[in-house]
């Protein structure tokens, strides 16, 4: 996992990238912007799971108990609002609407199941619209982080196109290269 300070500085350009389009905060759900802003990679399923990221607050993820274990370790700081299936999810939402407070404009990943924002409607007198052009526009450009990642497989790729030349033979057929 990468250092803690390159998920800082995603998650200050997140900020800085909601502020920019004034809204006040962000809702998003497991997939590659979850990944990106937490070094989590999580499956979206029925449970809700989500994070709330406030503009200018703290960051409060709404997961079952059973997933939270690698947000515990993650390097985004955040505050945990944990769920069991016997508890259910109403109350982890409204420990982290309460703490998070979301107010005004606030984004939301594209991907957020009608099932978790309508737990969140019921809750908040936020407006909510698309962040997709906020969080797109932030993984386009890529950080240190990604660049070093990029160069070393770029390296790998290289070295792996340089035996394919051995590996051609007439008569060859890509069934059998595959092997």
């Amino acid at each position: 996992m990468m250092e803690k300070t390159v998920y800082g500085g995603r998650l200050a350009r997140l900020r800085g990238g909601l502020e920019s389009e004034g809204l006040d905060g962000v809702v998003i759900v497991p997939g590659p912007n979850m990944q990106y802003f937490t070094g989590v990679d999580s499956l979206l399923l029925e449970r809700p799971l989500m994070l709330l990221v406030s503009a200018a607050g703290s960051a409060h993820l709404v997961a079952p108990a059973l997933e939270v274990g690698p947000y515990r370790e993650c390097p985004m700081p955040m505050a945990i609002h944990s769920w069991t299936d016997s508890q259910g999810s109403a109350g982890a939402i409204s420990e982290a609407v309460n703490s998070a407070k979301p107010t005004g404009r606030w984004g939301v990943e594209g991907k957020v199941p009608f099932l978790f924002l309508h737990k969140l409607l019921k809750l908040v007198a936020a407006q909510f619209e698309d962040a997709e052009p906020v969080l797109q526009g932030l993984r386009e450009v890529k950080d240190e982080a990604e660049v070093r990642l990029l160069r070393k497989s770029a390296k790998i790729l290289s070295k792996s196109f340089n035996q394919f030349p051995e590996l051609l033979k007439e008569g060859a057929t890509e069934l059998w290269l595959a092997k």
